[in-house]
């Protein structure tokens, strides 16, 4: 058995906070999650352009013929920090757009630059998909338990780590239904994974027999743990002020990121794709911000607007989202991310938010959403400490449901958000709590133990109402529609609630919209309450629309709030 060390959480306390501190990571962006620094000042840093229609590139802005030949050719011959620049106008395009490290692809603005694809392709893209990304098996395993925070790790051979460069923790998976995470069901079962809860780390520093990684491990991890170095990884990339319309095309994906850190989309709108507008996936500290991810070219099942795939530290912020099958789909391994401030509005389905679609999904803060639903939906496998935190559940076109926590959600937090809006019928309080997975909404039984656990691997096994979900919930100080108040068993009193969990004070970008934007002891929102939806009603941005967030080493301290948890 190889050794590990183990280091402390944070440099900060974490007691009787109004998150039990095995349920609270570092959120603060700039640092832990987002991009370093912010995406504002690497925006600004980036003056020196490449205009593709000037010689020698002379890309045609008329739609009239293809351009990505010129495009690529004025990305292939950029250096770093440098900006790949589309003028104002309508850009066919025949062929994939491939980006590159530390490179900018910019537009005049969303409503000024469009590029059109003629075709069926994933239109603008780096992914190292094609290689293989991660190496797991041939590294050596780690003891087992790690723990919360540990940060250094014994290994028999550190030579393929590489300082500054990206890691993955994995745990394996558990077919015990008394466990904290239940992640061999059904998922591994299906498809072999066996390794489902991740998480991305940066190499700071490595011996010969040790490697030491930034941030911590989110949580404890009982069983045996993995670590594996990247082979491949791109940083520093940018699409910014573009409209990407894929509509009457057979493209399947609009902007691909895969295997890239410290990398962001910015002020994009992207509409039409056959599956999804956007993929984020194999990601670390990168941001999607600001931007409109529309609908899809069909109604019905097979894609969303946003799918996330086993990324860490992302920024999912200030963004609008309308009209998919999901809007917003987190799968396989992601952690500690971030949902910030984002109005998320599906009108042709039922889904909104889907947090948990391939397992295993975890400490991801889910903050000052305004959204017609979320779900974690339980169809692949299982989830655990998520946070939900003063978002607004609007209930709007959904039948009257808000939040349904499916099978295998573990250690969730639901705190100050509000469930339902005003004039909308509510048949019960809008929360539903460890039914069977998505697409089911009865059970044969309940758990534990299952009669049936392990006998019918798979999404259509494991039917019984899984009263883990209920018990394993922190649920505070939320308002309901349908009680027309906040329930006595979850009122904090005179206890306050923090303004945000991973803001120390009202970012600039919220211009003149009132902090916090969701308050259930005031349950008066609009959709106007925040930025993204203040664009969605008027279509106008605030006079503000650039984040300068508290840049700090150690989680914000105002989140320590005195009170009773579960």
């Amino acid at each position: 058995m190889l050794a590990l060390l183990a280091a402390p959480i944070l440099g900060v306390t974490l007691h009787a906070e109004i998150l039990p501190s095995n349920r609270l990571i570092d959120w603060t962006p700039g640092v832990a999650v987002g991009v370093t620094g912010g995406v504002t000042q690497h925006v600004s840093g980036r003056t020196r352009l490449i205009d593709v229609t000037q010689a020698p590139y002379n890309a045609d802005k008329t739609g009239a013929t293809n351009a990505s030949p010129a495009i690529n050719a004025a990305i292939k011959a950029a250096q770093i920090n440098e900006v790949v620049y589309l003028p104002a106008g309508r850009y066919r395009v025949d062929s994939e757009i491939t980006l590159k490290h530390s490179i900018t692809l910019r537009g005049a603005g969303p409503d000024k630059t469009t590029i059109v694809p003629n075709g069926g392709f994933d239109v603008i893209k780096l992914s190292h998909y094609s290689l293989p990304l991660w190496v797991q098996d041939q590294n050596p395993v780690v003891s087992s338990p790690v723990t919360k925070g540990t940060t250094t790790f014994t290994v028999s051979n550190t030579a393929d780590f590489t300082v500054g460069w990206i890691a993955q923790v994995t745990h394996a998976a558990s077919s015990d239904q008394y466990d904290d995470t239940i992640e061999v069901s059904p998922w591994s079962n299906e498809g072999g994974h066996g390794w489902l809860r991740r998480q991305k780390v940066k190499v700071v520093a490595k011996t010969a027999t040790t490697v030491t990684v930034s941030p911590g491990v989110y949580g404890d991890l009982p069983r045996q743990v993995r670590l594996g170095h990247a082979q491949y990884y791109s940083a520093f990339v940018g699409v910014e002020d573009l409209m990407l319309d894929m509509d009457n095309t057979e493209c399947k994906a609009g902007i691909t990121f895969g295997g890239l850190m410290n990398s962001w989309i910015k002020n994009v709108k992207v509409r039409g794709s056959k599956n999804y507008n956007v993929i984020i996936s194999d990601c670390y500290q990168c941001e999607l911000r600001d931007s409109h991810v529309d609908e899809l070219n069909h109604v019905g099942s097979s894609g969303s607007g946003l799918l996330m795939v086993n990324s860490t530290a992302t920024l999912i912020e200030n963004n609008i989202f309308t009209s998919e099958n999901s809007c917003i789909q987190v799968d396989h391994g992601c952690a500690g991310n971030v949902f910030g401030y984002n109005f998320v509005n599906n009108t042709i389905g039922s889904i909104a938010i889907n947090a948990n679609h391939g397992p295993h999904n975890s400490f991801n803060l889910y903050e000052g959403n305004i959204s017609t639903t979320f779900i974690a939906d339980g169809f692949h496998g299982s989830a655990s400490h998520d946070s939900l935190y003063r978002n607004w559940i609007t209930t709007i076109n959904t039948g009257g449901w808000g939040i349904a926590l499916k099978r295998f959600t573990r250690n969730y937090s639901m705190v100050g958000n509000i469930i339902g809006a005003p004039g909308h019928a509510m048949a019960f309080d809008g929360v539903s709590l460890g039914q069977p997975n998505m697409g089911n909404s009865s059970y044969t039984g309940e758990a534990a133990p299952w009669a049936d656990w392990g006998k019918y691997p798979g999404p259509h096994g494991y039917q019984e109402l899984d009263r883990g979900v209920a018990a394993s919930l922190l649920r505070k100080e939320n308002y309901y529609q349908y009680h027309k108040g906040i329930p006595a068993a979850e009122s904090l009193g005179t206890t306050s609630l923090p303004a945000s969990m991973y803001y120390t004070a009202k970012p600039t970008w919220f211009g003149d919209r009132t902090w916090p934007a969701v308050d259930p002891r005031n349950p008066a929102p609009t959709f106007e309450s925040i930025p993204a939806g203040y664009r969605y009603v008027t279509g106008s941005t605030l006079p503000a629309t650039e984040p300068q967030p508290a840049l700090e080493t150690q989680k914000p301290i105002n989140t320590r709030v005195q009170v009773a948890t579960q």
